[in-house]
C-alpha cells in the first residue's frame, strides 16, 4: 500500500518546523510594529511630512498590523491539516481576514499615502 506523502513522520516534522517558524517571525514582526508604537516612531513612518497627531499613531496601527498577522496565519494555514477543529478554522478565518485588510491597506497606501 502506497502512503499519501505528508503521512511520512520524517515530512511531517519538516513541514510544521517551517511552518512553525513562519509562524514565530510573523509574531517577531508583529513585536516590532507593537515596539515602533509604543515608542511613537510607527506613525513617523507614514505621515511625516505633517505634524503626528494622536490619530496618526491610530492609522499607523492600522496600516502596519495586516502584514505581521497574515504572516501569523499562513504559518498556521498551511499546518492546519495536524491542529484541532477549532484552531484550523481560526487560522481560516485569520487568513482571509487579514488578507482583506492587508488588501485594504495597500490601496490606502497606493492611493491616499
Amino acid at each position: 500500500m502506497i502512503r499519501p506523502m505528508f503521512d511520512s513522520p520524517a515530512l511531517k516534522g519538516i513541514v510544521r518546523n517551517i511552518c512553525t517558524t513562519v509562524t514565530i517571525i510573523g509574531l517577531c514582526l508583529f513585536g516590532l510594529v507593537c515596539l515602533d508604537a509604543y515608542e511613537g516612531t510607527l506613525a513617523a513612518k507614514y505621515f511625516s511630512s505633517s505634524q503626528i497627531v494622536a490619530e496618526h499613531h491610530t492609522y499607523a496601527l492600522l496600516l502596519s498590523l495586516p502584514v505581521p498577522l497574515h504572516i501569523i496565519f499562513i504559518g498556521l494555514i498551511v499546518q492546519k491539516r495536524w491542529l484541532s477543529d477549532g484552531l484550523a478554522r481560526f487560522a481560516w478565518f485569520g487568513i482571509v481576514g487579514s488578507g482583506l485588510w492587508l488588501g485594504a491597506a495597500l490601496v490606502v497606501k497606493m492611493f491616499l499615502l
